[in-house]
């Protein structure tokens, strides 16, 4: 293990020295930096779009931006919290420009990229909706796909604006739709490649953490998906802990003025008794589902907020351990809100807030009959993500990041007065008893991230996150009299992580990654873990449809 530990470490420092040594080179030299511009990027440049709402000179996050040649999609990208997209290492030239974004006209216009052309300031105005006569033609149309591989990162990525979701759409059916080698459990928590919870949503750059004893019951609405990337490789050294995969999510207060929007479906289907289901069926017995959900969302000059609650009942919760169908009832609640405010040109402040409970029926059965065993859980969370613009100069950009996060979550299980079994407690052999559970936790979690750009072939980050989490959880013994022990154990535990990372980009056609993260880990009754990890990633662009690493 000292022998492991040792090879690590130093693997890590040699990578780290590559890092400083390549960066002092790329930067340090100015000349041998031009000679390399000159001689081996000639007239390749980053562009910087800029896209304003003109109606209330806001700008506009998430937009879609393609640099086209003709009918050839040579650069596409997404405007930040401020309204700026940067194409990279596009070739001087001529080209059009198109940008879209649902709820506002398209923008197409021609566009020329040089040395004296690197950016452009964008308008966009409202576009009205009308419902207007649908023609349906035999023409065959390419559909677009509402997930795509990002060619420069290989990452699979998810785009809401073409998904078309059920009104019973949870988070779990999106990464199990979306997420190569996820399954989903028949309690609607999802397993990464034979993982359970071993994975991390990231929400507007905060990470939230699945919590002690599994993952949430829904994490935000639909409506504010942007996009979502799904990592489960390669992973950048700013990405640590629960990392069977990273599913970093991106949200937005939808467009425009004041909108509501409201929904409800409902459905069941029969089920006979032939198959001797027990007394509670009869002849027939319907199994039903139905939820309703409510949304509204506006903006009010620079603050902009979406709130939402859905509810869903269904029969069948999960497989019956009998045959008979019996206590098979649920339910799920979810609240979620959102805040973006633009403070000024340079600062942008998101909120996030969700409360989500589910109560479960447990079915269970024993030598003395029928039991009705309930399990009741409930996860929320808030964020707070704070972005400053330092530089916006292209090929000068710096940025800085801070997060902070708030995490609840609880379990309660209550048991049937029919679950009395025999337990050995203190030497009892005789005696039988109920349990019941009941556990809860809250952790508090804070992220900062630096990035800057200090020229067109090299860029470095670095930040730190930190989490601590207090908690209990307690098991009540109840005999027939109503009497018996409690054990409750208080537990606390925290993360700590610390990243540097590089990107090195001396060509158009390719890109060396590297990183060095060390993370720290106490846990309830296991002494400090520690442990450094090196990052190192080479990928080639032939072109734009291809990408090896």
């Amino acid at each position: 293990m000292d022998f492991l530990f040792k090879n690590n470490l130093r693997s890590s420092i040699l990578i780290f020295v590559v890092i400083l040594i390549m960066s002092a080179f790329l930067n340090g030299n100015e000349i041998l930096a031009k000679k390399m511009i000159r001689d081996a990027k000639t007239n390749i440049l980053n562009y910087k779009v800029t896209v304003i709402d003109s109606a209330q000179n806001t700008p506009l996050e998430l937009v879609s931006v393609l640099l086209m040649d003709g009918d050839e999609l040579v650069r596409v990208g997404n405007t930040n919290k401020f309204g700026v997209a940067i194409l990279r290492d596009a070739a001087a030239g001529n080209y059009t420009l198109v940008t879209h974004y649902i709820g506002y006209k398209d923008f197409s216009a021609p566009v020329l990229i040089d040395a004296a052309h690197n950016s452009i300031k964008i308008l966009l105005s409202v576009s009205a909706i009308g419902l207007n006569e649908v023609v349906v033609t035999s023409q065959k149309e390419q559909s677009n796909m509402s997930n795509y591989v990002d060619m420069t990162t290989g990452n699979k990525t998810f785009e809401a604006e073409i998904y078309n979701a059920s009104p019973d759409l949870r988070m779990t059916a999106l990464v199990q739709e979306n997420l190569t080698g996820a399954a989903r459990a028949p309690t609607g928590e999802v397993h990464i490649r034979g993982q359970h919870g071993e994975f991390t949503y990231f929400i507007d750059d905060i990470p939230i953490p699945l919590g002690v004893f599994g993952g949430l019951n829904e994490v935000i609405d639909s409506k504010v998906i942007k996009d979502i990337t799904f990592y489960t490789g390669g992973f950048p050294a700013e990405y640590g802990g629960q990392i069977a995969s990273v599913i970093d999510i991106h949200t937005k207060v939808p467009p425009n003025g004041f909108q509501m929007d409201f929904s409800t479906y409902g459905g069941s289907y029969l089920t006979s008794n032939n198959e001797d289901l027990g007394p509670q069926v009869g002849s027939f017995k319907a199994l039903n589902s139905d939820g309703q959900s409510i949304s509204m969302s506006d903006h009010t000059g620079d603050l902009g907020f979406f709130l939402s609650g859905t509810r869903q009942e269904t029969d069948r919760r999960i497989d019956q351990p009998v045959q008979e169908l019996f206590n098979d009832h649920g339910f799920d609640y979810t609240l979620y809100g959102k805040l973006d405010y633009l403070i000024d040109d340079k600062d942008f402040l998101t909120v996030n807030m969700n409360y989500s409970q589910t109560q479960t029926q447990i079915p269970f059965d024993s030598v003395e009959g029928i039991d009705f065993d309930t399990h009741n859980s409930y996860n929320s969370f808030q964020t707070l993500s704070f972005y400053h613009t330092i530089s916006d100069e292209v090929d000068r950009a710096s940025d800085l990041f801070a997060g902070f996060f708030v995490r609840e979550g609880g379990l309660k299980y209550d048991s049937s007065p029919y679950d009395q079994t025999l337990q050995y407690i203190d030497n009892d052999s005789s005696t039988a008893y109920t349990v019941n559970q009941n556990r809860s936790f809250v952790t508090y979690g804070t992220r900062l991230k630096y990035s800057e750009e200090l020229s067109h072939h090299f860029s470095y980050a670095a930040g730190l996150d930190f989490s601590v989490t207090n908690g209990t959880e307690t098991f009540d013994f109840r005999d027939s009299a109503g009497t018996g022990p409690v054990n409750s154990t208080n537990f606390t535990g925290s993360n700590f992580g610390l990243f540097v990372q590089a990107v090195i980009h001396p060509f158009e056609w390719t890109r060396l990654e590297a990183g060095l993260r060390y993370d720290q880990v106490i846990a309830h009754i296991i002494l400090l873990q520690d442990q450094i990890s090196p990052r190192l990633k080479l990928s080639f662009f032939p072109d734009i449809f291809n990408h090896y690493i």
